[in-house]
């Protein structure tokens, strides 16, 4: 197939764009990778998660990677229905994953398991077939933990472990692991992957650069989430108790006839 060029900058890159100076990213580090867009998902750094890849670009840009180092870098698609990706399709921060395993499937798709490593910006893309190519640099950031961030990381894990026992989706195994991580950005990526909330939201905290911002923000959503699954419980509590009410006075109106 040839090539398609598309050699203007990926628009919308204002969007969790770090400045000049910001720790932890190095200077000068731009990488070529094949790019995967995908639809319903965010991946983020730390995080193992299983995706389906139908699309021929997609296919390509996993093959190219299985080819070298099994790197590419995922990224979310704005608007999720479209079918033929452009750069300005694209949000600005992706994710660098390593491919660990690959599954032919009979629908001609492919499942490739994958693991986060990194955020990265991207630059360009300079390449649209047969595989998106982007041109992206590190957009990680560190963040010393200090006892501040240590009291915030336990007071996520508090927040954290109620969501899991009242989550009807939530597995105990996650807040095992949740409770085992000592790097702040890491938790706050773990937990972040593991709150069940629309993609965009999850796009938004990827986009948080700096850690300790981003263990604010988890702890934030975090305390929503549960007074949601609150509400919910007390309004399915009130519909019950409505039910039973309405069997009962129904039971007894039969018996008076």
């Amino acid at each position: 197939a040839s090539q398609r060029a598309a050699s203007r900058d990926v628009p919308h890159m204002e969007t969790g764009q770090m400045q000049d100076g910001d720790e932890g990213e190095p200077e000068d580090e731009i990488i070529s990778l094949p790019l995967l867009p995908i639809r319903d998902n965010v991946v983020f750094p730390h995080m193992v998660t299983s995706l389906i890849v139908g699309r021929e670009r997609s296919l390509r840009a996993v093959d190219e990677a299985m080819q070298g180092d099994h790197t590419l870098v995922v990224v979310a698609q704005r608007e999720p229905e479209k079918e033929d990706v452009e750069p300005d399709d694209l949000y600005g921060i992706g994710t660098e994953v390593i491919i660990g395993k690959t599954l032919r499937l009979p629908d001609g798709s492919t499942s490739i398991l994958v693991r986060g490593q990194r955020r990265l910006r991207l630059l360009d893309i300079p390449q649209l077939d047969p595989y998106i190519l982007a041109l992206a640099e590190p957009a990680e950031q560190t963040i010393e933990k200090d006892l501040a961030v240590e009291a915030l990381m336990r007071h996520i894990l508090g927040l954290f472990e109620q969501y899991v026992k009242k989550h009807p989706s939530a597995e105990d195994e996650a807040l095992v692991t949740a409770m085992n991580i000592e790097d702040p950005a890491a938790l706050a990526d773990f937990v972040a992957s593991s709150i069940v909330t629309s993609i965009a939201r999850r796009q938004r905290l990827l986009e948080i650069l700096d850690p300790l911002e981003r263990l604010k923000t988890v702890n934030v959503l975090l305390a929503r989430e549960l007074e949601l699954l609150e509400i919910q419980a007390k309004i399915e509590q009130e519909v019950r108790a409505q039910i039973e009410k309405d069997q009962h006075e129904f039971f007894l109106r039969e018996q008076m006839k």
